[in-house]
């Protein structure tokens, strides 16, 4: 049971970092040769400015991205599509096509592309994060995590996983009739990624407040009272 557990706590928690990873932006830069046109694959880019983000962050809400959002578009426009997003056109790619877009993006980070979030969340997590990084600056921090996640640091690590799960099942599962799988999994996936991998000890309330700070983060820049952001 714990290593079915510790596996599917593993698959969440990179599911989790792929779907931050999935609403950043890949912006071209501007091209010298302004006589060459790209023609933008299909797609709809909705109201001036605001795009489809109402659609966008309903189906985010819903907890159905892909059937509710991604899918209906890819049917209707194609395996590559663009749309507008939080004030940015955005570019989305399925299918096989998508292996060969990510390498093409990826070889070519800070040449022909650049990476960008929103201005909301640059705004809650500060200039100085890796996300307004850009260049070598950027690379060099992204190798450093990446370090903790290679083969020597998945040793000191795997351990400090299965202490977690078998704690988190013995506080959290033992004894109880019924259990919240999506909330356990919640909790313990916070508690491995703070626990783990940041080294900072998780106290009661910490991972609602966290929840509030990506509420913001993700949210329109609208500085209203009663507003997420």
């Amino acid at each position: 049971m714990a290593i079915q557990m510790i596996s599917y706590v593993i698959s969440s928690l990179f599911s989790f970092l792929a779907a931050i990873v999935s609403i950043t932006f890949l912006i071209p830069k501007k091209s010298c040769n302004k006589s060459t046109k790209e023609v933008p694959p299909a797609g709809h880019m909705g109201l001036p400015w605001i795009g489809e983000t109402m659609e966008f962050y309903t189906a985010q809400r819903n907890n159905k991205l892909f059937e509710e959002f991604a899918q209906p578009r890819i049917t209707k426009y194609g395996k590559a599509i663009k749309t507008r997003l939080m004030g940015s056109p955005t570019v989305v790619v399925n299918g096989a096509e998508s292996a060969d877009a990510n390498q093409f993006f990826m070889s070519n980070e800070f040449k022909l592309v650049i990476s960008s979030w929103p201005s909301s969340s640059v705004q809650l997590m500060g200039k100085n994060s890796i996300m307004e990084r850009q260049g070598e600056t950027h690379r060099c921090l992204r190798r450093l995590m990446g370090a903790s996640l290679g083969h020597a640091g998945l040793e000191d690590l795997v351990p400090k996983i299965c202490n977690t799960v078998q704690s988190h099942l013995k506080t959290s599962w033992h004894g109880q009739e019924k259990v919240s799988l999506y909330r356990s999994t919640r909790i313990l996936t916070f508690s491995i990624v703070f626990e783990c991998l940041l080294g900072i000890k998780v106290e009661p309330g910490m991972l609602e407040t966290f929840e509030r700070v990506l509420e913001g983060v993700f949210a329109p820049p609208i500085k209203f009272p009663g507003s997420r952001f």
